[in-house]
């Protein structure tokens, strides 16, 4: 008898322990499904986050033709397509619903559904794209407790418009202190610049390959400058001046807000330095013409429109000299009316630069090179900086998109 109550007390405690392991293995399941949630959650906002952005690189390249009056290439079909299209490549597993946002990312009224419209360009109140959708998640162990699966949702709004800033104050911005005129254009013999303001030989792109890279030369713009910029207030790490600041100011740019327009005085260096040249291969990879993710940088380049003496530096007026001045050295200030975002391949600042006129890249600059080139690919989509409303009818605007959620 009492070796049988000894067995019923043994089973009585293996039924207690099992019924006590069902909560731990409810919270071991709540754990690891919980994690795989999280990782979830993140890829789906991740996946919303290209989405709507693709979208807002599509309707940016209406804007230049749209502040224009011109007639536009990009339609909402093609703008519901780069939606999905981004939605599917990170791995959602349901069709993301979008809205068309104005410029501060309010949907508008209605709301007018991005699709809806078909092959007619979307609204001219839209500067923008709000997208939603979701991923289902199953579950490995929460089963247990009744858990069949989670379902992790987001959403993002990116606006497409004009850069009004050229580096935003809490971003890190690959921002080269060299001036290019608004239309791009090729050196002579003597280094200087042909046809300034006549148009640009240079297309942009957002594929970036060895077909479609551009050389950008440093063409002399006056008398002893060749448009480096002393740009203020100066990152305090770089000190010294000459050679060696300009080379810190390129690898440490200052974080500051630069409003547009605004003219901004020229510095002293010796602009063919390796040391400069090395600072500024900072942000490229090792592979000359081919594009190399991760490695081959977008960096922000300002944009002149004139030059004039002695304006004062960082200050927003005067207006621009008619004609405009020639500027004489050390006293030139450039007006900075613009930035553009280039893919940076390779720098080539030293000596007589034969790089410069050869492939890959093109057009070659010409004459012996100029002081100097960069090699990369010239794209209108910034990833810094706002965006705002452009100026209508205004030519020299550069256009970018802002993911604001």
């Amino acid at each position: 008898m009492r070796l049988s109550a000894r067995r019923r007390q043994r089973g009585q405690t293996l039924v207690i322990a099992a019924v006590a392991m069902i909560p731990i293995l409810i919270m071991c399941g709540l754990v690891i499904d919980g994690g795989f949630v999280f990782t979830t959650q993140r890829r789906t906002q991740n996946g919303i986050d290209a989405s709507a952005e693709a979208g807002a690189i599509v309707m940016v390249q209406n804007l230049p033709l749209r502040n224009q009056g011109q007639a536009q290439p990009m339609t909402d079909t093609m703008v519901k397509a780069a939606v999905d299209r981004a939605a599917s490549d990170n791995g959602l597993t349901t069709v993301p619903g979008a809205v068309y946002t104005d410029i501060t990312g309010n949907p508008l009224a209605g709301p007018v559904v991005v699709g809806s419209l078909g092959g007619v360009p979307p609204p001219s109140a839209a500067y923008g794209v709000q997208a939603t959708g979701s991923t289902r998640v199953g579950t490995f162990f929460s089963s247990i407790a009744g858990f069949t699966g989670f379902t992790t949702t987001a959403s993002a709004t990116a606006v497409a418009g004009a850069i009004n800033e050229i580096c935003a104050a809490d971003q890190a911005c690959g921002f080269i202190p060299v001036t290019f005129p608004t239309a791009l254009t090729l050196c002579d013999g003597s280094n200087k610049q042909v046809n300034f303001g006549s148009g640009s030989p240079y297309g942009v792109t957002t594929t970036p390959t060895s077909l479609n890279e551009s050389i950008i030369p440093l063409c002399s713009t006056t008398a002893g400058s060749v448009g480096w910029l002393d740009v203020q207030p100066d990152n305090p790490a770089c000190t010294g001046g000459g050679t060696k600041d300009l080379a810190c100011d390129i690898q440490s740019p200052a974080n500051q807000t630069l409003d547009l327009p605004i003219w901004i005085h020229s510095t002293t260096g010796n602009t063919n330095s390796v040391q400069v040249q090395n600072a500024l291969n900072t942000y490229s990879g090792s592979v000359v013409g081919t594009y190399e993710p991760g490695r081959d940088k977008i960096v922000q380049i300002p944009l002149y429109d004139c030059i004039k003496n002695s304006v004062g530096q960082l200050q927003p007026g005067p207006v621009c000299p008619s004609p405009p001045d020639n500027g004489t050295g050390s006293q030139t200030y450039y007006h900075i009316v613009a930035v553009a975002a280039v893919i940076l391949d390779h720098s080539y600042i030293q000596a007589s630069n034969p790089e410069c006129n050869q492939t890959p890249g093109s057009p070659p600059v010409g004459g012996n090179g100029g002081t100097g080139c960069l090699k990369g690919w010239i794209t209108q989509i910034s990833t810094s900086g706002s965006v705002g409303l452009p100026n209508p009818g205004t030519p020299n605007t550069v256009w970018g998109i802002q993911l604001i959620r």
